[in-house]
């Protein structure tokens, strides 16, 4: 028996909603930390995070076709959240660049 579609959304838009935050937290942090160089840093992620999106449309067809399952895609995205949180957190400084 699978959850409720009602259940699906409200998950869904919990995600979405934490990760617009922590997204809006990033860009500032960078506002921060390099305000001369902020655009051309924020360029630059988001550059990195096109390429990202990209191999993970790849990762993501990998994987359901080893598993079949999307719950193995949702661990594999939870975990890459978490590792990147972790990085976040034990690298970031509010120290000027």
């Amino acid at each position: 028996r699978g959850a409720s579609p009602a259940r699906a959304v409200a998950l869904l838009a919990l995600a979405l909603c934490t990760h617009s935050c922590a997204t809006a937290g990033y860009h500032g942090h960078i506002q921060d930390v390099a305000p001369a160089s902020a655009g051309a840093l924020l360029g630059l992620t988001n550059t990195i995070g096109i390429f990202a999106s990209v191999l993970s449309n790849v990762a993501t067809s990998a994987v359901l076709e080893r598993t079949g399952s999307y719950g193995s895609v949702f661990a594999l995205t939870a975990a890459l959240y978490t590792i990147s949180a972790a990085c976040f957190c034990a690298f970031a400084s509010d120290e000027p660049l």
